[in-house]
């Protein structure tokens, strides 16, 4: 991580960064629903953004290296551009256009048909919708060219819905400086999604003009295929009758009728999911596959053999079998309070330095001190809360629905930062879950209504500033210096992104008319929280307790997999289990990816291993000044490899576990300088062993790889080790 550097905070980054969002805010707006265009800011990936990088990379850039070098952007500066458009590409699409819809929406689709003159209209609060039939009727219908937008029409409601904006993108960008430490440097996610802006932007030796990602023909190659094939697709909408061969937007595409086609299995070649894909660990991608294959599958078994469910959580889920829909729910629980559970310390740690100012506690390097960070948070989720009481909402459906809102935005993020999710949308919407838990009967007309108007930001939302957030941050650790000016560039990017988006959407809407565009439709989609809401008002539901069951089921089996993959400790402490059942197998022949028990940072072999073998771990310490690996010291302890005498985590680069005749050590991983939590407090002479139930032998050849790992290595601290150098063990391999 660069410490050192010209800062990319210039004004120069900060102007170019501001033209390119507003080229975002307004552009996307323009092309994607005046045009009738491709969606340029719809997902994850944020293609309107990596598009304008590639163009500042790759023309830009090397012509100022040419004509005025003084001239040319740093690759800081221009990593600072991109992460300001990536945290402006949620807003236009998915964000400001769904918001100026939903407060239109009530009013203008009333009819005597759906009575919502009676039903829903009289529990809107004055201040939260736009209520005159002409301006509204001006609005989805259009004035013709040249006709103003008539802003004291619209200020007042875009105005009261403000601080419920502000206080929801600031709660997503707190949480995610809470947790960036731990997902980027104790968790070590792979972010998939920043590893291609990051090698665009990657300078060669002596100042070369081109990047090198721009002399790679490899990547001209896998470039050439799918803009050729997009280029294809796109001129078959002007001459369709020339090019059939590129109807579609995918090169590939069949179904594959299983049981009774209900539902049917999809095979679908789609470039970006590839691309993204090959930055992913195997087992991720495996499990992204499987998992949806499974998920069909299951699908079509309940269609097969006449598995249904009655219930009806309305429409914005990603997921719409209501039983699959309660699995993720429950999923997406345990996903998030296990990271919770996994990441407590550091969470300790920042608790302590946000209340008691804890010196030992560097936040130095975050884009807001954690005080600011923990008080922004508290701060939002209370404003929060008191809106949508102000909306209709009681205190406690409030704070339900929030909870469970930032479960699903936390966990997704979480899925988008460790699986590079380049598209797709959260499986469910608090909304539908909270009125299955407690049922419409629960709420009053004003708070059911009320709910309805939170669909505009948790239903469909295929990207969000939360996400956004989290791969701008791993992408702000290559700048250099402080990072404390990147938050207000990040609100800078925000702010400019919707302030375009929505004069954009106003002024092509009162040309055009939203009927005539994307913009608005048939209203159907956008219909969908008042029409659920008035299923809900004419027939009221009681808590659904099906519901809660199969979000049990979710919840099980999801608890289930973590352990399974390693990351038990995530879900409970093992030294508190019974001792016959600790541990799980993993003998010769089996050697799984050697990974942590929780997947610290301690660097230490694998710990999935029975214990009826030996405790014996044996380490090294790899000092900066050295470039040898010490063998004399071998530790007998519990699931802990340690080092040699006398050492502290200030004076370690690396621990490596080394090679003992019989058995394979498993790969290290780094110890901060800083991560004094990595090392045990106590000597070995002071371990527990007995609490442990520890029985040591001399390892056998035969069967020396299976061990047993115990313990929590988070709540452990820094002192010097006391070892003694052992001569009844094995020879070392070397």
């Amino acid at each position: 991580m660069p410490t050192e550097g010209p800062s990319a905070f210039t004004p120069r980054a900060f102007v170019l960064g501001t033209l390119c969002v507003f080229i975002i805010g307004a552009g996307v707006p323009y092309g994607s629903f005046y045009l009738q265009g491709s969606f340029m800011a719809l997902g994850f990936s944020t293609v309107g953004a990596v598009f304008l990088l590639f163009f500042l990379t790759g023309l830009v850039n090397p012509l100022l290296r040419t004509l005025r070098p003084r001239l040319a952007l740093r690759r800081g500066e221009i990593l600072l551009v991109y992460i300001m458009m990536v945290m402006a590409s949620p807003l236009p699409s998915l964000f400001a256009a769904k918001f100026l819809i939903q407060v239109t929406i009530p009013f203008y689709y009333a009819t005597p048909e759906n009575e919502w003159q009676e039903l829903i209209l009289p529990y809107i609060p004055d201040w939260l919708m736009l209520a005159d039939p002409e301006g509204l009727d001006a609005f989805y219908e259009g004035l013709g060219a040249g006709q103003p937008v008539p802003w004291s029409f619209w200020l007042p409601v875009i105005l009261s819905w403000m601080p419920f904006v502000w206080a929801l993108f600031l709660v997503m960008i707190a949480a995610m400086v809470i947790v960036r430490k731990q997902w980027s440097e104790h968790e070590r996610l792979i972010y998939p999604l920043v590893q291609v802006p990051l090698a665009m932007t990657e300078e060669g030796a002596n100042g070369q003009r081109i990047n090198p990602f721009f002399k790679n023909p490899v990547m001209w190659a896998g470039f050439a295929i799918p803009a050729l094939w997009g280029t294809l697709h796109g001129l078959h909408n002007y001459f369709p009758e020339v090019l059939q061969i590129a109807r579609h937007a995918d090169m590939f595409s069949m179904s594959l009728p299983v049981f009774n086609d209900t539902p049917p299995l999809h095979f679908i070649l789609r470039f970006n999911i590839l691309g993204f894909f090959y930055f992913l660990k195997t087992e991720i991608a495996f499990s992204l596959w499987f998992f949806n294959l499974f998920a069909v599958m299951l699908r079509g078994l309940f269609g097969f053999v006449g598995i249904t469910s009655s219930e009806m959580l309305g429409a914005g889920h990603a997921v719409h079998n209501p039983i699959l829909a309660h699995h993720s729910m429950g999923g997406m629980l345990v996903l998030v309070l296990a990271g919770l559970w996994t990441g407590r310390s550091h969470l300790r740690a920042v608790w302590r330095k946000a209340f008691t100012g804890d010196p030992e506690v560097d936040d130095s390097d975050e884009m807001l001190s954690y005080r600011a960070a923990v008080l922004i948070l508290l701060a939002g989720c209370l404003v929060l809360i008191g809106w949508l009481w102000m909306a209709g909402l009681p205190l406690w459906a409030a704070t339900a629905l929030l909870v469970l809102a930032l479960v699903i935005f936390f966990g997704f993020t979480r899925v988008v930062a460790e699986g590079g999710l380049s598209d797709g949308a959260p499986p469910v919407i608090p909304a539908g879950i909270l009125i299955s838990a407690v049922g419409s009967s629960a709420l009053s007309p004003y708070g059911l209504v009320g709910l309805a108007t939170t669909f505009m930001w948790t239903a469909n939302m295929r990207s969000f500033v939360m996400a956004s957030c989290a791969n701008s941050l791993k992408l702000g650790e290559e700048l250099a210096g402080g990072k404390r000016p990147l938050f207000w560039a990040m609100l800078l990017a925000l702010a400019v992104s919707l302030g375009a988006a929505v004069w954009m959407l106003l002024s092509v809407g009162y040309e055009a008319g939203a009927l005539n565009m994307r913009l608005g439709g048939t209203g159907t989609a956008h219909r969908a929280g008042f029409d659920f809401i008035e299923r809900l008002l004419r027939s009221p539901t009681q808590a659904y307790a099906w519901g809660w069951f199969h979000t049990g089921v979710g919840a099980a089996v999801m608890t289930g997999l973590l352990q399974k993959s390693g990351e038990g400790k995530m879900v409970h402490n093992l030294c508190d289990l019974p001792f016959s059942i600790r541990c799980l197998l993993n003998g010769p022949g089996q050697r799984l990816a050697q990974d942590l028990f929780g997947n610290g940072s301690t660097g230490l072999a694998d710990g999935r291993q029975p214990f009826l073998r030996p405790r014996t771990r044996t380490a090294g310490v790899h000092l900066g000044h050295e470039q040898t690996v010490h063998y004399d010291y071998e530790v007998c302890v519990p699931g802990q490899a340690l080092a040699c005498t006398q050492l502290t985590v200030t004076q370690t680069q690396m621990l490596l576990a080394v090679p003992v005749k019989g058995f394979g050590a498993g790969p290290t991983l780094p110890i901060g300088f800083e991560d004094g939590a990595d090392v045990p407090v106590n000597s070995i002479g002071d371990q527990d062993l007995g609490g442990l139930a520890a029985v040591f032998s001399v390892p056998q050849n035969h069967q020396a790889d299976r061990m047993i790992h115990v313990g929590d290595r988070d709540d452990f601290g820094e002192i010097p080790l006391q070892l003694s150098p052992r001569n009844d063990r094995p020879s070392v391999g070397g």
